[in-house]
């Protein structure tokens, strides 16, 4: 049984990896040179105004939304993967030489995520209302067919946080016989809660970070989870390796490479180094001590909510457009 059950796993993850590879992978239109046959964009490198700090507030101004309107945070994965997918293309790299078209593209991007992921729509006279009037319901009806023909229809991108479920699956067949240093069996259940949370702030911070804007959602997944399990003591290195070794296996990501610890070092740094304010966010991961548990191996003091229970990096209690 537990034979079949790694079967449908690997046979999950690969389609996956697959549907990552075929349809979802963003270019770095933020510095790449396009070049499109359309006239219209005769010279426009030239009159370029989209710039990093603009995909930043526009993420930033997404976690507002998610926060005022209670949205799941993977949602605006998705709505980051359509907008960046989007502008990539030859019709949405209008955005490129014009800010306005860039936020109504920002905006219409996450009124598509959540139509589809949400159980609840967002009223388009709302949504307009939130950018003072600026667009229309009609223009961001109209956008957002320009973003679905754009993208070809493919609005269903494996998100980061979606491989880091999977690849959490096979850790308690590695884990079941891990114990603490009292000898006292752990639970595979709490680890594991343990773990996705540090995964899940690594792949939510990753959002903002342009550098990190061509990486592929399973690289980001895979070296997250890295991260989190290096973090707890729990798991020695062998076992850490030996989970390692068996995604890298399933997904032909080198964890052992330049580039892929390049990539965790990224993602370790966004949660030191300033992604969250130092003044609403504190995490520290640390090893244990002898007798803890796995739930005390991660200590998170918040001034105000976590990223994973509802704040977002930048928390505002209004919202309105950038």
């Amino acid at each position: 049984m537990e034979n079949f059950s790694n079967t449908i796993l690997t046979t999950t993850t690969k389609a996956m990896l697959r549907q990552e590879e075929r349809g979802y992978i963003c270019k770095d239109y933020l510095h790449q040179q396009h070049k499109f046959d359309a006239n219209n964009m005769t010279g426009a490198l030239h009159r370029r105004v989209l710039n990093g700090n603009n995909r930043r507030n526009m993420i930033d101004w997404y976690y507002q939304v998610a926060d005022f309107c209670h949205l799941n945070y993977e949602t605006l994965e998705v709505a980051t993967s359509y907008l960046d997918r989007f502008i990539a293309t030859e019709t949405g790299s209008k955005a490129l030489t014009d800010s306005d078209y860039f936020q109504l593209a920002g905006m219409t991007s996450l009124y598509t995520a959540v139509k589809i992921y949400e159980v609840e729509v967002m009223d388009l006279a709302i949504l307009s209302k939130l950018s003072h009037g600026l667009y229309s319901e009609e223009e961001i009806e109209r956008t957002e067919m320009e973003i679905l023909t754009a993208l070809q229809w493919r609005v269903n991108p494996p998100t980061a946080l979606a491989f880091v479920r999977r690849f959490l699956h096979i850790i308690p067949s590695y884990a079941a016989k891990t114990t603490t240093s009292n000898s006292t069996s752990t639970s595979t259940s709490t680890m594991n809660d343990t773990i996705y949370n540090l995964s899940q702030i690594q792949t939510e911070l990753s959002l903002r970070d342009n550098r990190l804007l061509t990486v592929r959602n399973s690289t980001i997944a895979f070296a997250s989870l890295m991260n989190s399990l290096e973090s707890i003591s729990c798991l020695d290195r062998q076992t850490i390796e030996l989970i390692g070794c068996h995604i890298s296996n399933i997904t032909s990501i080198d964890c052992c490479s330049k580039y892929f610890m390049d990539i965790k070092s990224l993602l370790h740094s966004n949660i030191d180094q300033g992604c969250y304010d130092s003044s609403e966010c504190h995490t520290n991961i640390q090893s244990h001590s002898a007798g803890s548990s796995v739930k005390d191996s991660t200590t998170k003091s918040y001034s105000k909510q976590s990223l994973s229970q509802g704040s977002s990096p930048r928390s505002h209690s209004y919202v309105h457009i950038i």
